[in-house]
C-alpha cells in the first residue's frame, strides 16, 4: 500500500523504469515522478525477461512511498501470458496492458490479476474499439495511445497525423466516465521544449497527465497539468481542485464535514469554532439522544463540550486521537474478495457553467466494504450460506443492501475497546498490502 492517498486520473507523471533495474526503481521512488510504471516490455530484452518478472513479483510486495504500476508484456504472447502467471495472487496495484485490442483479452487478464487496468491503444483496432475497451470492466480505470507503434501501424507520419486517434482516446474516456487519458512518452529525451508544449497541447485537448522515460522529463511534462488559475473553464478530461495530487476521497457517510476545505496541516481552521462545518458537528453532537461516532478529525473534538450528552461530556479536553481509516485511491490493495477502489469525476468543472460563471464537478465513488474500517463485518461472511447467529445470507442481503447486521442497523454505542495492532504481534512493523 502506498502511503500517497492519489486517484490514478490525477497523477501528472508516470516514470517508467526497466523491472530488470531495481536500482533504478528505488530513485525513481525517491524522485520527482507522482507514479512509477515497472516495464517488463520494451525495455527488456528476451532473455531476461524472467529476471524481469521475479523482480516484479518482489517489487509489488513491497511498501513504497507512491503508486507502483507494472506494464506488461501483449497477454496473448507467451511472455504476457508468462507475467499473470507469476503476478497471479500477488499485491498489483495496477496493470499496463500493451496493445489492448480485444475484451476477451482484458477478461482473460482479470481473471488471473485482478487489479486496475491501463489500457494501451497502440494499433488501429485499438483505437476503433475504444469505447468498448474502456467499458469492458470496472477495473478499466485510465486509457492511453502507445504513439510510436501506433504511427507504424497507420503508416503515418507527422505528429499532427495522430490528432485523430488522440480525440477519439479522449472521448472513449470521457463517454466512459473515465479520467483524462495519459498522454503517450515523449521519445527525444533531450527536447525538453518540445515535450514540454507537446503537454501543454495534449492537456488543451483532454488528456492530463503524461508517461515519461527520463527523470529530467518530470518537470516538463508536471507543470503545465497545473490547472490555470486565469482559466474560466477547463476542457473536458483535465484536471480539477477536486483531483489534485494530493486530495483525499473520504468513504460515503464519513463524520467529517467539508474535508476538502479543511485541511488537517492548517492549524487556523482546525481551531476554529464559528465555521459553517463547525456549527454543522455541533448541531450534531447537540441532538437530543444522538451518539455520534468517534470523531476522525481534531476540530470534532474540540467541541464535544458543548454536547449535553453525559458520556461524550465525560471525554477529557485533550483525548488521544487514533486514525483508523486510510487514504484511498485507485489502485489501492484491498480484500480480494471486494471490488478494487475506485473514483472518477462524472462531471468536471467547465463541463457545466451557470449563467454567472459557476461550475461544479461531481464524483463516483466505487468502493468495496473492505476498503477502510467497517463495523459490519458479520455481514460479509457467510458458511454454507448463513451468516452469524444462523441467519439467512440470501434473504439477509435483499434489497441492495444488508438487512441484518448491516451498519445501518448496528446501534450507535461508545465504549471501551481494544485496539490490536496486529503487524506488531507478528513480530513486524508493517503488514504487507491486502492483508487479512
Amino acid at each position: 500500500m502506498t502511503g500517497i492517498p492519489r486517484t490514478a486520473g490525477a497523477v501528472r507523471s508516470w516514470l517508467y523504469v526497466p523491472a530488470t533495474r531495481p536500482d533504478l526503481l528505488d530513485k525513481a521512488m525517491a524522485g520527482e515522478a507522482d507514479a512509477v510504471v515497472l516495464d517488463l516490455e520494451d525495455s527488456v530484452p528476451p532473455d531476461r525477461k524472467d529476471q524481469a518478472r521475479a523482480h516484479a513479483v518482489k517489487a509489488v510486495a513491497a511498501t513504497w512511498p507512491k503508486p507502483l504500476w507494472l506494464r506488461i508484456n501483449q497477454v496473448r504472447l507467451p511472455d504476457g501470458q508468462d507475467d499473470l502467471e507469476a503476478l497471479a495472487g500477488a499485491p498489483v496495484q495496477g496493470l499496463r496492458l500493451p496493445k489492448c485490442e480485444s475484451p476477451d483479452g482484458i477478461r482473460a487478464v482479470l481473471d488471473r490479476v485482478d487489479a486496475p487496468l491501463h489500457l494501451l491503444f497502440e494499433t488501429a483496432l485499438g483505437v476503433e474499439r475504444a469505447y468498448e475497451l474502456a467499458t469492458t470492466a470496472p477495473q478499466v480505470v485510465l486509457l492511453s495511445l502507445g504513439e510510436a507503434d501506433l504511427a507504424a501501424d497507420l503508416r503515418v507520419n507527422g505528429d499532427e497525423a495522430l490528432d485523430w486517434a488522440r480525440a477519439r482516446t479522449v472521448n472513449a474516456a470521457r463517454a466512459a466516465g473515465l479520467s483524462g487519458p495519459v498522454q503517450s512518452v515523449w521519445t527525444q529525451v533531450s527536447d525538453l521544449e518540445g515535450l514540454k508544449a507537446g503537454t501543454e497541447r495534449a492537456r488543451a485537448h483532454g488528456f492530463f497527465g503524461r508517461s515519461v522515460v527520463h527523470p529530467r522529463q518530470v518537470p516538463r511534462s508536471t507543470r503545465p497539468s497545473l490547472p490555470s488559475p486565469r482559466r474560466s473553464r477547463t476542457p473536458a478530461g483535465s484536471s480539477t481542485p477536486c483531483t489534485a495530487p494530493n486530495a483525499r476521497a473520504t468513504r460515503p457517510g464519513s463524520t467529517t464535514a467539508d474535508a476538502s476545505s479543511t485541511p488537517r496541516s492548517s492549524p487556523a481552521r482546525a481551531g476554529s469554532s464559528n465555521s459553517p462545518a463547525d456549527h454543522r458537528i455541533r448541531d450534531r453532537l447537540r441532538a437530543p439522544g444522538h451518539l455520534p461516532p468517534l470523531p476522525q478529525a481534531r476540530q470534532v473534538m474540540t467541541l464535544v463540550q458543548h454536547t449535553t450528552n453525559p458520556l461524550l461530556a465525560a471525554l477529557p479536553t485533550d483525548p488521544r486521537i487514533v486514525e483508523l481509516g486510510q487514504p484511498l485511491f485507485t489502485g489501492m490493495p484491498c480484500s480480494p474478495n471486494h471490488p478494487g477502489f475506485r473514483m472518477t469525476l462524472a462531471r468536471r468543472h467547465g463541463d457545466m457553467v451557470r449563467p454567472d460563471g459557476g461550475s461544479a464537478a461531481n464524483e463516483v465513488i466505487i468502493t468495496g466494504g473492505h476498503v477502510g474500517t467497517h463495523i459490519d463485518a458479520l455481514s460479509h461472511v457467510s458458511h454454507n450460506g448463513l451468516l452469524h447467529g444462523g441467519v439467512d445470507a440470501a434473504q439477509a442481503q435483499t434489497g441492495g443492501s444488508f438487512s441484518q447486521h448491516g451498519a445501518e442497523h448496528t446501534p450507535a454505542m461508545l465504549t471501551r475497546g481494544v485496539l490490536l495492532d496486529v503487524a506488531a504481534a507478528l513480530g513486524t512493523g508493517t503488514l504487507p498490502a491486502a492483508t487479512e
